[in-house]
């Protein structure tokens, strides 16, 4: 298989995984607050990516020492594009947090891959790139920009964030070995975390002696859903281009839509389907591209 269609379709497969997300905070937040999710997921992530990482080859530590302050750097970018996204949703919409988050992040790859990676452009991405945008502007139709505020700021800064880790990824996902890379984003995850919870009314790590055994279950399969997406995005980026892998990822926004649907019975609205179809078409192009080229 062509190594940039096996990136592309890694990274397809982690946004239908990011898109299932919002099904498990639902049901988890019966119990436990955002904070306490995200902890708690991470120490089930740490701890699989630890136990996987037994019966892979062992760590090049002259690698890791080479790398000391990208790893540690792309270790705490991961979490933070998190709590931004968090703090962004609880201070404006969903639709102007995936609005914000994503326009962050395909900016932050554009300026990246053309820095650091070289990337190069032709009309299939141009094409990519322009409906991306054009399905995010959809989501977030009619436009309340008089509602931007801190929350679109927070948006625009956790997709920033994200957009720096997805290029410590394909920096580093040939270089370290990728479960001691994702077992890294569940330990600093858990520390941060930790660190929101003490500082946040209402949330405790107390909390978790009450939790069910179907919430500590579902924590289980939340983290190991973790370990497999941060898994399959170290794959992509190593494999594919920053700036319309980012597009690919962004496809979980179908996705969230569709589960939503499936699962949760909910109604999405007229934009928001539109949006999602043209980011799925954003991220179907070059996908297709590669198919015809890997034939010929």
């Amino acid at each position: 298989m062509n190594t940039k269609l096996k990136g592309a379709l890694a990274l397809l497969l982690a946004a239908i995984i990011f898109g299932s997300f919002g099904i498990w905070i639902r049901i988890l937040n019966n119990e436990i607050g955002t904070y306490e999710q995200i902890f708690l997921r991470n120490t089930f992530a740490a701890l699989f990516a630890l136990i996987f990482l037994k019966f892979r080859p062992k760590v090049d530590l002259g690698e890791v020492k080479k790398n000391r302050w990208n790893i540690l750097l792309y270790a705490v970018s991961v979490p933070l594009a998190v709590i931004a996204y968090v703090i962004s949703v609880l201070n404006t919409t969903i639709a102007m947090t995936i609005f914000s988050f994503y326009i962050g992040s395909i900016t932050g790859a554009i300026i990246i891959s053309s820095i650091f990676f070289k990337e190069k452009w032709d009309k299939g991405k141009i094409i990519s790139l322009c409906l991306a945008i054009a399905g995010l502007l959809t989501i977030i139709y009619p436009f309340e920009f008089d509602k931007l505020g801190s929350g679109f700021l927070w948006g625009i800064a956790g997709g920033l964030l994200d957009s720096i880790s997805n290029a410590f990824r394909k920096d580093l996902g040939g270089k370290i070995e990728k479960f001691f890379l994702v077992a890294l984003t569940g330990i600093s995850g858990i520390v941060i975390a930790g660190l929101m919870i003490v500082f946040t009314p209402g949330q405790s790590i107390s909390s978790f002696i009450d939790l069910s055994l179907g919430g500590w279950l579902l924590g289980a399969l939340f983290g190991f859903l973790l370990v497999s997406v941060n898994y399959l995005v170290l794959i992509g980026f190593r494999n594919f281009d920053l700036t319309i892998g980012t597009v690919i990822i962004a496809t979980e926004i179908f996705f969230t839509v569709l589960f939503g649907v499936v699962f949760l019975a909910e109604q999405p609205k007229l934009n928001e389907l539109i949006g999602g179809l043209l980011i799925f078409l954003a991220a179907v192009i070059p996908s297709l591209m590669l198919k015809l080229k890997a034939k010929n």
